[in-house]
């Protein structure tokens, strides 16, 4: 992961997101050495280190998952509450797939937050990822914000069909509930990939 340095050269990020990111990065890189089996060692497996922020002041909650293939590690598992103004992260690695003709797989899932205040409107967000094993592979980002009922509804189909619409970068604006989410995915080496999302609402002047 030599090149987190020069993502994080290349990013649109202030300080403190690169604080984050390079404190979840270590986290990430130390889960995944203390988890690392003989298996591991043969082949590397791939890895999406996710940093999430919630730019606005409203306290998010991880509400589901869709995890389709690999899977979370378990000391890395989808921040479960992320305060106003704040950060949360996880790390979700490939897998072997289950069966006599084992078959590496990829990282590729969702994550769905979203408001538990009785402020209105509710704010909803949501990420997903597609990394695929193979590291020349075309990699890709998903998200989109809103009213969290209707985000929660949302068929694992859906999503896969606008994912695949979209590239390394992804941006969606509500114009009901004005909340925003960005993220962008990118390749940092080692078959592992950092994702990086903002959750924000935008409020006129």
């Amino acid at each position: 992961m030599a090149s987190l340095q020069q993502a994080l050269v290349n990013g649109k990020f202030n300080e403190k997101q690169k604080a984050a990111i390079e404190k979840a990065m270590q986290k990430a890189q130390n889960v995944v050495n203390n988890n690392k089996s003989a298996k591991d060692e043969e082949h590397d497996l791939a890895v999406v280190i996710c940093c999430m922020e919630n730019i606005q002041v409203r306290p998010i909650m991880h509400m589901k998952t869709h995890d389709i293939q690999g899977k979370f590690m378990a000391n890395a598992t989808p921040t479960k509450m992320i305060g106003g103004e704040a950060g949360g992260s996880f790390v979700h690695k490939g897998a072997y797939s289950e069966g006599p003709l084992q078959v590496v797989v990829g990282s590729k899932g969702a994550v769905i937050y979203g408001t538990i205040d009785k402020m209105v409107p509710g704010l909803g967000y949501l990420l997903a990822w597609d990394r695929p094993d193979d590291s020349h592979a075309t990699n890709k980002v998903y998200v989109e914000a809103g009213d969290p009922s209707k985000l929660m509804k949302m068929e694992w189909s859906d999503i896969q069909t606008k994912m695949n619409k979209s590239d390394t970068y992804s941006e969606f604006l509500d114009k009901d509930t004005s909340a925003s989410a960005s993220a962008e995915l990118r390749y940092i080496g080692n078959n592992a990939a950092l994702v990086d999302a903002n959750f924000d609402r935008v409020v006129a002047n």
